[in-house]
């Protein structure tokens, strides 16, 4: 790990080994998650809880890319809004997944004490 110039420590983006584990991870994740997010039903109605992965995670490529090519780190602003973006995302995951989500499942129980977890009824089209 290395200091960055935003003062975050993060995995250091000038060792090409690590860029390269960093840069291939992240791109098999998106590209596995985009698979998998528009394959599920309703996708549409919950494109923010991919908008918001998407754009925390896709700031890892630019700069693995450039400290691989350039064995140095990227421009200063970068990793500091890269620091700002991905613990915002820390920030916005309990609203997201706790207070939204929560709203959105409708948990029924049966009589022998299972319960059953769906996604409730939308009240318009999604086109």
């Amino acid at each position: 790990y290395a200091l960055t110039s935003g003062g975050f420590c993060y995995a250091d983006f000038t060792n090409e080994a690590q860029a390269s584990v960093i840069l291939f991870l992240t791109v098999s994740f998106l590209s596995l998650s985009t698979g998998l997010w528009t394959r599920i039903g309703n996708w549409r109605e919950y494109w923010y809880y991919y908008a918001i992965f998407f754009i925390t995670w896709v700031l890892w490529v630019p700069a693995a890319s450039y400290g691989i090519a350039n064995s140095e780190e990227i421009a200063s602003p970068y990793m500091l809004i890269g620091a700002i973006v991905g613990h915002g995302n820390a920030i916005i995951n309990p609203l997201l997944y706790g207070v939204d989500l929560f709203r959105k499942l409708d948990v029924s129980g049966d009589s022998s004490g299972r319960e059953e977890m769906k996604f409730k009824e939308s009240s318009g089209d999604i086109a």
